[in-house]
């Protein structure tokens, strides 16, 4: 779960500057009150906003992985913790009715682990190189600010 959450942060930190910098006072007001309550995958519809209204390159795959990561948290977050250990790792369980009482099972195993910590590690470099390009965009007014 933290590496799903440092995928969050790193795409909170990418809208956070990409509205409100330099960092202010009302920023941080729109951190606590805007983007905190905001859900993951309304955030990566505004990153993919944000990229389109820039014309900065997203890539597929960058989505795809942070999708991934975001997928398994919330799996491993609304599982029912029925842990059994066969050695390879956790199996998580819960009942989902509107599968038809069917049990669905997530099976935590090195491999998984192993796969969202690639995925992980795509989308925070995906995320860089993105946030990188947008800072070509406002870094510059900023520096016409302070020569004002």
């Amino acid at each position: 779960m933290r590496k799903a959450i440092h995928v969050e942060s790193n795409l909170d930190s990418l809208i956070f500057n990409y509205f409100c910098y330099p960092q202010h006072d009302k920023g941080f007001l729109f951190l606590d009150s805007i983007l905190n309550r905001t859900n993951f995958e309304r955030k990566i519809e505004i990153l993919k906003q944000i990229c389109e209204k820039e014309e900065v390159e997203l890539e597929a795959d960058v989505i795809d992985s942070i999708k991934f990561v975001k997928d398994k948290r919330n799996r491993v977050t609304h599982h029912e913790a029925w842990a059994v250990d066969w050695g390879e790792g956790t199996v998580l369980r819960r009942l989902r009715a509107r599968k038809g009482g069917q049990m669905e099972q997530l099976e935590l195993t090195n491999d998984l682990m192993k796969q969202v910590e690639e995925k992980r590690l795509y989308a925070i470099k995906g995320l860089a190189k993105v946030n990188l390009e947008l800072s070509k965009h406002y870094i510059p007014r900023f520096n016409e600010l302070l020569q004002r």
